[in-house]
This record gives C-alpha cells, sequence and structure tokens, in this order.
C-alpha cells in the first residue's frame, strides 16, 4: 500500500479519478493515516481535519458524501460535528 495521501492537495484531474470522497475528523494523524490504507484500495478519496471547524471548511468540496469522526476531538465531540451536519442545506 502506498503512502498517505491527501487528496485536498490533488490538481482537479487527479481529483476526478476519486467516485466518492469522506472526510475523517480526528485530532490525531495516525488515525487519518490507517484509514488512508483502507481507502488507499477503493475508488474513495479520503479528506482529513483534525478539529470541527477545519471539516466545516472541507465539507463543500464535490463528492464528501461520508464523514467518520472521533468521539473526542480536542475543543469538542462528534454531537458538534453532527450538530453542523444538521445545519448545513440538501
Amino acid at each position: 500500500m502506498g503512502p498517505y495521501r491527501k487528496p485536498a492537495t490533488l490538481s482537479r484531474r487527479s481529483q476526478s479519478n476519486y467516485s466518492l470522497a469522506a472526510l475523517s475528523v480526528a485530532p490525531e494523524e495516525s488515525d487519518h493515516y490507517s484509514l488512508q490504507r483502507i481507502f488507499n484500495e477503493s475508488k474513495w478519496a479520503l479528506y482529513k481535519a483534525d478539529s470541527v471547524p477545519s471539516a466545516v471548511s472541507l465539507l463543500d468540496t464535490p463528492g464528501i458524501g461520508v464523514v467518520l469522526c472521533e468521539a473526542d476531538l480536542r475543543r469538542s465531540t462528534w454531537k458538534d460535528m453532527l450538530a453542523k451536519l444538521m445545519q448545513m442545506p440538501d
């Protein structure tokens, strides 16, 4: 398996190679790395955020259909992330 890739830094052309995307919200880089190893075997892109505010800023990224959130973030919890998601338009 390849090294961790951060799709948010890929060119638009490279991003189009992914059919769907997920967002990982976790404070530890090792959590993102573990998920990326799984996603490397799929056609899914994995974006990462270490906080609720940084995750919210990525939610406009086309294709993100799944958000995976660590239970306890540094200054918030998964419930805060869920509340932000519930405020978003359909």
